[in-house]
């Protein structure tokens, strides 16, 4: 089979992921899926998520007092989703995504977010980002 220089098959990933065990390796499969198979797509629904989260009233309205929505929107983007892919590089059992997930409680901590919010919010940023994953970030 003819390659150009630095280009994997059509099939690398694919074939890396049937190697792997669904149970032990989730954390690199959703590693490779998000950022080799459809990071595009994971790009998309982060987005779509955030969207959804803002139109949660009570988060509407702190973001609008803060100024998080319309003056630090980029910011708050690319936090969430560093935070989200470390979590999902690593999982969020191990002591990696535990550090990311108790980071993103901190900086919502100074915040009035009920926990029922919270648990709403997060699951709805995980379950976009984990493309189907039933294992969520929690509330606080």
């Amino acid at each position: 089979m003819l390659l150009s220089i630095g280009r994997l098959p059509r099939d690398h990933w694919q074939r890396r992921i049937s190697e792997l065990d669904p149970v032990g390796d989730h954390a690199r499969i959703y590693a490779i899926t998000s950022r080799h198979e459809f990071p595009w797509d994971m790009n998309q629904a982060l987005s779509f998520a955030l969207f959804r989260t803002y139109a949660v009233p009570s988060i509407g309205v702190l973001l609008q007092q803060t100024g998080e929505f319309t003056e630090h929107t980029q910011k708050r983007y690319d936090d969430t989703s560093l935070i989200l892919d470390h979590i999902g590089e690593h999982g969020v059992g191990s002591e990696e995504g535990r550090t990311a997930l108790r980071r993103m409680n901190q900086m919502h901590a100074m915040y009035d977010i009920s926990n029922q919010t919270c648990a709403t919010s997060s699951a709805r940023l995980s379950r976009c980002r984990s493309a189907g994953s039933t294992t969520t970030a929690g509330g606080r």
